[in-house]
């Protein structure tokens, strides 16, 4: 079986990268489409990066393909200029774009951003079934202020042969673009457990000089705002903390910190590698997401998986990972008197039920978010679509 998975970017996001990993360790044939955005080796020989960028290189895919198909798979390179046409777009651009995926023939695409399903669903005529994988954004937020999406989603997910969602409350959300319920499959992002058990919370819980945590890009839904608010009231009644956000900082939040006089206490670190987010994990007290909309935040898995305590907003799917007071804390969105709230809560809890909140996130995570029963389930969902 051969799959291509549409990235985006090349490397890209923790699932997808853990995606292509596990599906090859499986013996799948993994085709990878993107833009080349850093170099990447894949030792897997199972692997197969066909990821573009550049002038150079998209001319060299132009002529690589164009002789390849023409010499071989004539009437897919006459099929695909007539779709190029009909798309009112180049030839040169559809040769370079699609004539790998025409000539190694995948018999899955599996499309991982959903606002590039009219790019490849077309796609489907040369008999390629195509997944498509619904997370956050994508499907939560950008149809809502982008009316033309909207409708584009409406017009092209009838023909998809099957939706990935990571959580029941994303699939509710996709319904109102193409209401079939028997379309989506449900798989829960999986943490890679035999990598993560070599990072484990170190520290013991310092009341007198909290350290808080929060991960991911800077963006108005990952609400950063508030934890920064929550920041100052916890300030205001002297509690001690330092609260480093690993993500780039923007101007806005830049001004907010130093309009709250909170330069010493806050910061912003920028991006880290992915074990370099792990060890600080390790060396945290509390782990804080304040999104106002998520899919599942891989984040808050891979903290659970460590055993650094979360706090979270009660957004989109996070309630089926998260049980408030048993395996977290969890919180209305939009509120920094809640997260406030939230922290003295988990300060003033007794060691006995700190360890008992951390152990049960453990074991939500090795139950219900496995990496390895994660991709037998995507492998089963190929299958499926091909038996």
């Amino acid at each position: 079986m051969k799959i291509a998975i549409i990235c985006g970017r090349i490397p890209s996001t923790t699932f997808i990268e853990n995606l292509i990993r596990g599906l090859a360790n499986k013996d799948l044939k993994v085709l990878l489409i993107g833009k080349q955005k850093e170099k990447v080796a894949y030792k897997n020989k199972n692997i197969k990066n066909l990821g573009s960028g550049g002038r150079i290189k998209t001319f060299f895919f132009f002529q690589k393909y164009l002789v390849l198909l023409t010499l071989f798979k004539i009437s897919h390179l006459f099929n695909l200029y007539s779709f190029s046409k009909k798309k009112n777009n180049s030839f040169y651009y559809f040769v370079s774009k699609y004539g790998s995926l025409l000539w190694n023939a995948p018999d899955i695409i599996h499309v991982q951003w959903a606002k590039q399903i009219e790019d490849w669903i077309w796609l489907e005529n040369f008999g390629m079934r195509v997944v498509l994988s619904l997370r956050g954004t994508h499907i939560n937020t950008s149809p809502l202020s982008d009316h033309r999406l909207a409708k584009t989603y409406k017009t092209y997910f009838p023909n998809v042969a099957k939706f990935h969602c990571v959580s029941n409350a994303i699939k509710q959300i996709a319904l109102q673009y193409y209401n079939d319920s028997n379309s989506y499959i449900k798989i829960y992002s999986g943490v890679d457990l035999n990598w993560i058990k070599r990072f484990k919370i170190k520290n013991l819980f310092d009341k007198n000089n909290i350290s808080i945590l929060s991960v991911g890009r800077d963006h108005w839904k990952k609400g950063y705002n508030y934890s920064i608010l929550a920041a100052s009231l916890l300030k205001k009644e002297g509690v001690e903390f330092h609260y480093e956000i690993i993500s780039e900082e923007s101007e806005e939040n830049n001004y907010l910190i130093d309009h709250l006089e909170l330069k010493d206490e806050v910061k912003f670190i920028g991006k880290l590698d992915y074990d370099d987010v792990l060890r600080k994990m390790e060396s945290s007290d509390l782990l804080v997401l304040p999104s106002v909309e998520e899919g599942i935040a891989n984040v808050v898995l891979e903290a659970m998986a460590i055993g650094l305590p979360v706090i979270s907003t009660n957004c989109c799917g996070m309630s089926e990972v998260l049980e408030d007071g048993y395996n977290g804390i969890l919180i209305n969105p939009r509120s920094p008197e809640e997260i406030f709230n939230a922290i003295k809560k988990y300060i003033d809890l007794s060691e006995p039920e700190k360890l008992k909140i951390r152990l049960q996130a453990e074991k939500t995570i090795q139950s219900q978010h496995n990496l390895v029963d994660s991709i037998n389930q995507f492998c089963e969902l190929y299958k499926e679509l091909l038996s």
